[in-house]
């Protein structure tokens, strides 16, 4: 390969967040061997199955980024989605998503970890929103998977999330309905009085 051909293989990944499937390259023209020789050359980075990136870009890549490019449906959630909103000073040790359950988990990134929770689509739309070009999920919703994943983040824990909520920018008639509607209101409301 060329250094002309690969610097125009190159620019291809110049668009967007820098992360390519190889669909997209087969329609511009880059076949399986072009992949190969810049993956050897260690131009481009696999992500996992189909999906690449330029090494030289990796450093501006979050985390975040690579999972929700590389998982289809990924809406980042639970003490993920309270580290970016940051409603916890806790440093998840995974990336944190929810997906639709359509039986079948999808195949992960080779990096970084990932903790994937699957629900029905009913529940799995409640409070998607974006937040830095992120598929997340907004404060309110947070908030609820927090308190319902309290035994294995820590009480402590869901409480800094719920008092940090609370001192900040809040909508308590969402979280309430949001409560209902994933049934956790029995389990939100002792955490309320503990910080009235």
């Amino acid at each position: 390969m060329t250094d002309n051909r690969a610097n125009r293989i190159l620019h291809l990944f110049s668009s967007g967040d820098g992360i390519l499937r190889s669909s997209f390259l087969r329609q511009h023209g880059v076949c399986s061997k072009d992949i190969r020789k810049l993956l050897e050359r260690n131009i481009i980075v696999r992500l996992k199955d189909g999906y690449y990136a330029r090494t030289d870009m990796m450093n501006h890549i979050s985390d975040y980024q690579v999972v929700v490019a590389t998982v289809p449906d990924a809406v980042i959630c639970g003490i993920s989605a309270a580290s970016l909103h940051d409603l916890t000073t806790v440093i998840p040790d995974a990336i944190h998503i929810a997906v639709p359950n359509k039986g079948k988990l999808p195949t992960m990134p080779d990096f970084p970890s990932v903790e994937i929770i699957q629900s029905k689509k009913s529940l799995y739309e409640i409070g998607i929103t974006k937040l830095d070009g992120l598929p997340i999920y907004d404060r309110e919703r947070t908030v609820c998977d927090c308190i319902k994943a309290s035994d294995s983040i820590g009480t402590d824990v869901a409480i800094e999330i719920l008092r940090t909520y609370m001192n900040g920018k809040r909508d308590i008639q969402k979280l309430y309905d949001y409560a209902s509607r994933l049934r956790i209101a029995a389990k939100l409301h002792p955490y309320m009085e503990v910080l009235a």
